[in-house]
Formats: structure tokens, C-alpha cells, sequence
């Protein structure tokens, strides 16, 4: 009997639910018009956030075309190589956020190699390391459209979100 009941209570409050409503798209195609007008505002918000971070640091930042803010911190003149597009860069780095919370780091492993302008990393570690030289240290600023884009690395950097990667140049070479 306790059944027969149940089901018919399920059938009742079944039946008188309200349709669902379709939902709304999350990923909604705008119109070229607003698309732009929006990641204009995105940037333009991005970099008032990074003009406060380098207003409070203790070294003037280089600022590019692109956006990439730069400034080399020491040099111990281990050689005269520069790096430049398809050498081998050698690095160790620590990259963080504006918060300066430390989200990935090199140190921990062994130092990550890459070819300049060609390797999957950071379009603004590309741009940013052609500024030094073997031995170098340097601190790189990415705006979001540099580092993870609109949608960040689905781990530890969050969308449209500014990166810092502070980056010694441990060698560069021909591959």
C-alpha cells in the first residue's frame, strides 16, 4: 500500500511541475560590434589592475606594444648570447598571479627548455625573453591576451587573468 501511494505522489507532483526553460547559452556569440567594445574594456580594466601592481614596485617596467611590461632585474654576464626566435632557451621561472601567490615554479623541477617563438608557451614569455641575455634575471607582466587567454589553464591560472613570470636565462643555443 505504502508503494501504491509513493508512486502515486511521484505521478502527482510529476505531472504538476513546470516545463523547464530552456537555458541560456553560456557561451553566446556576440556581435562583432560588442565583442570588441567588451575585450577593449576588458583590457582597458586589465591594464589599470597592472599600471597599480608596477606603481608599487621597487624597479621601473619597459612597456611594449604589445602590452608586456618588462624590466631585466640582474645580469651576471654568464655570456653575450641574446636570445632570439628559434634558439633553445634554457629557463627556471616562478610565475604568479597579481596577488603574488606563487602557481607554478620550475625550481621545484628540473629548469623547462623551449624554442623561442615556436614552443606551446606564453606569447609573452616568447616576447619577453628576446629582451635578455645568458645570465639574465628578469620579471615579465602578461596581460591575459599574452599568458592564458579568455579561459585561463583550467587549473591554477583563473580566466582573463594577469600573470607574472619571474625568469632567469640559464643558456641559449642553437637546437
Amino acid at each position: 500500500m505504502r508503494i501504491a501511494l509513493l508512486s502515486m505522489a511521484l505521478i502527482f507532483f510529476g505531472c504538476n511541475s513546470k516545463p523547464k526553460q530552456k537555458p541560456e547559452p553560456f557561451n553566446k556569440i556576440l556581435p562583432k560590434e560588442e565583442s570588441i567594445a567588451l575585450n577593449a574594456q576588458l583590457i582597458k580594466e586589465e591594464n589599470f589592475l597592472i599600471d597599480q601592481y608596477v606603481s608599487r614596485l621597487p624597479m621601473t617596467m619597459n612597456k611594449t606594444e604589445s602590452g608586456l611590461r618588462y624590466a631585466v632585474i640582474s645580469s651576471e654576464n654568464v655570456g653575450q648570447d641574446s636570445a632570439r626566435t628559434m634558439k633553445l632557451a634554457t629557463i627556471h621561472f616562478n610565475l604568479r598571479l597579481l596577488n603574488d601567490s606563487i602557481q607554478y615554479s620550475s625550481y621545484d623541477h628540473e629548469p623547462v627548455q623551449f624554442l623561442i617563438e615556436m614552443d606551446n608557451v606564453e606569447s609573452g614569455l616568447h616576447e619577453g625573453i628576446t629582451h635578455m641575455k645568458t645570465g639574465d634575471s628578469a620579471r615579465f607582466i602578461l596581460p591575459y591576451y599574452l599568458g592564458h587567454g579568455l579561459v585561463g589553464d583550467y587549473a591554477k591560472i583563473p580566466p582573463a587573468t594577469s600573470i607574472i613570470i619571474d625568469v632567469r636565462l640559464l643558456d641559449v643555443k642553437d637546437p
